[in-house]
């Protein structure tokens, strides 16, 4: 009996070990949204609004930042730039680095495509130690099929594509596609049509296949795109037939052609809540690609900023994230605690917020000195859960202060090594 009990855990382990999609964890929920010029230059009260509307979202946004080159001719790597906002956002929000974007491969933005320059500046990116510890995500292609790019010169943005991504591979980081839909009515040349470039993609290096961790496709309802139906359950099986070891979901969602308000909110509407079959390991969700532009200033009452709320508030409860837990049952009272008390070396810290409002979550040393910001920023009333790590810090006494609506709730925390 106990053999044969031995023999099925062995069964049970092989089977979750080759079949890692298996049917009770098809899917997880990316509430994504995409940030672009937010170098360090940015002033830090935009930076603070835009860590307001992150924070107050229901749940912990994934958030697309674009490193842009400092320069298009040659690309100049200044992953520095970026060390401070990062550092800063990643405090309200998972962080998708996008280090391959196809605006710098179009003609009339920078004339010469050069694959070692985009090598290299993408390892810079990569290799910066802020960017490397902050990045969850490293998105080493962004529409990088459109039609607007190279006539002659797809061929040279795939062979730059996968070198970034054996590197990236080579250095154990997380990568992502984000691919293009486009029709035969938005370009005359079949090379960057969707499937035929991932066709030629995947046969000219069939080893790209298990070096991408998410295949994303960006969609605009514009008048291109925007005069078919795709049927979205047929292009993820396909492509996950394409890409079997890569998570699926819709990299960047919008409307283009106009202005129209409800046009923005129905785009939300629609690809916040696509599902397809369990058999495909999908991301539920997408980027809002306009986010900073829509979304952010007075976001508590922006309609677009809304929507994605509103949206978000209807999927599950969260389980799967490891950084922050949101619960947006309103509690009754302003309440602070930690566990495991004592711990070694990290701690989850728990507050319970009545009121929208700012927050701030500090730890203090016996002397008064302030250690550690855990949080601050804006949030909505509900349950949080912050993770904090004591690695860095000496056995002993600490203390936890929670701030919220003026009001402090300290805490004596202990940590033993």
């Amino acid at each position: 009996m106990i053999v044969l009990k031995f023999k099925a855990y062995i069964y049970l382990a092989l089977l979750l070990l080759f079949f890692p999609f298996s049917s009770f964890s098809q899917t997880t929920r990316m509430c994504g949204v995409t940030l672009d010029n937010v170098e360090n230059s940015t002033s830090t009260s935009t930076i603070n609004n835009i860590k307001n509307s992150l924070s107050a979202l229901p749940r912990r946004p994934t958030i697309r930042i674009v490193y842009f080159p400092k320069d298009a001719a040659p690309l100049t790597p200044n992953p520095t730039d970026f060390d401070q906002v990062t550092t800063n956002l990643k405090t309200v929000a998972d962080v998708m680095g996008q280090i391959l974007d196809s605006w710098y491969w179009d003609p009339g933005n920078m004339p010469g495509f050069n694959h070692d320059n985009v090598l290299a500046r993408s390892q810079a990116f990569m290799n910066n130690a802020t960017l490397s510890a902050k990045v969850d995500y490293w998105e080493i292609g962004n529409e990088v099929n459109g039609e607007w790019l190279f006539s002659n010169n797809y061929s040279e943005v795939q062979r730059t594509v996968n070198d970034v991504a054996v590197y990236a591979k080579s250095i154990n980081k997380k990568t992502v596609l984000t691919l293009f839909y486009n029709v035969l009515n938005c370009t005359s040349d079949t090379n960057h049509l969707m499937m035929p470039w991932v066709n030629r993609l995947l046969a000219t290096y069939p080893g790209i296949q298990n070096k991408i961790d998410y295949v994303l496709i960006s969609y605009y309802y514009d008048p291109c795109e925007g005069s078919t139906s795709p049927n979205w359950q047929n292009i993820f099986t396909t492509l996950h037939a394409k890409f079997p070891n890569s998570k699926l979901g819709m990299g960047e969602c919008g409307w283009t052609a106009d202005n129209n308000g409800q046009n923005k909110i129905t785009t939300i509407n629609n690809f916040y809540n696509m599902t397809f079959a369990p058999t495909l390991p999908y991301v539920i969700g997408n980027f809002y690609w306009t986010y900073q532009e829509d979304c952010v200033n007075n976001f508590a009452t922006n309609q677009y900023w809304l929507a994605i709320k509103n949206k978000v508030l209807l999927w599950p409860p969260d389980t799967t994230t490891t950084y922050i837990g949101y619960n947006n049952t309103v509690p009754e009272k302003f309440e602070v605690s930690n566990y495991p008390n004592p711990f070694n070396p990290t701690t989850n810290i728990q507050y319970s917020l009545p009121k929208d409002g700012n927050v701030t979550v500090k730890i203090f040393d016996i002397t008064g000195r302030n250690i550690a910001e855990v949080y601050s920023g804006y949030r909505a009333a509900g349950t949080y859960t912050e993770k904090f790590d004591g690695s860095n810090l000496s056995s002993g006494i600490y203390f936890l202060r929670v701030e919220n609506q003026g009001i402090s709730i300290v805490r004596k925390i202990s940590l033993i090594k």
